[in-house]
């Protein structure tokens, strides 16, 4: 598995926490009662100066999806565990935006128990977005912990999600303390004609779907 770490990833780090914060509720694209919401900002993206970073990171010539607009995520402390999943894209860099955290939070990477699955399983877990068909992904009971990447303010953790992986904690009962990232998903190359069934793709990239 691949994972890059970078600190101080943003240069307008406390913006981007301001912004993710005024989005509405009600337009989240994906939330469990207002707990866990995926949030687009009406603020335009510089892809092509983030996808120039992310090249550089990897060595590798990626490309960035569904990101037009400025991405996030907003997750309170949620009673009914966790959030285990994967998510169907090459890379996901995620950006941590609150101002302090403890040294129990980050992205935990998950060993399934009864398995030992660690990676995405179409047959266990189903080929889903979010890999919950088997009742095991809000069950943290059913998985054993095997990696940490500690969150710190302005941290980039980038790292491939098909690795089945959560939040180490939750926390914040209002919207402002809230658990808040910044999310940017990316695909390979030679993945796009897959994935432009899915995902907002740049113009500029459009003619990879017809390969």
């Amino acid at each position: 598995m691949n994972i890059i770490i970078k600190d101080n990833f943003l240069d307008d780090y406390k913006e981007a926490k301001k912004l993710a914060l005024s989005c509405s509720k009600d337009s989240a694209i994906d939330s469990n009662e207002y707990i866990f919401n995926d949030l687009i900002s009406t603020t335009k993206r510089d892809t092509k100066k983030f996808q120039s970073i992310f090249r550089e990171l990897l060595k590798e010539e990626v490309f960035l999806v569904e990101d037009k607009y400025r991405k996030f995520n907003v997750c309170m402390e949620d009673p009914t565990g966790h959030h285990i999943h994967h998510d169907d894209v090459d890379y996901i860099g995620i950006v941590y935006l609150n101002d302090t955290y403890s040294e129990e939070d980050g992205t935990q990477f998950l060993r399934h128990k009864e398995t030992g699955i660690v990676y995405r399983d179409v047959e266990r877990f189903g080929s889903q977005f979010i890999s919950d068909s088997s009742g095991d992904s809000r069950d943290i009971t059913k998985w054993e912990p095997y990696l940490l990447t500690q969150a710190k303010p302005n941290r980039l953790v980038l790292f491939e999600p098909l690795y089945y992986h959560s939040e180490r904690r939750t926390f914040g009962n209002q919207w402002k303390d809230a658990r808040c990232i910044e999310i940017f998903h990316m695909v390979k190359k030679d993945r796009i004609p897959y994935w432009c069934g899915y995902y907002e793709i740049e113009e500029s990239e459009l003619e990879l779907c017809h390969d």
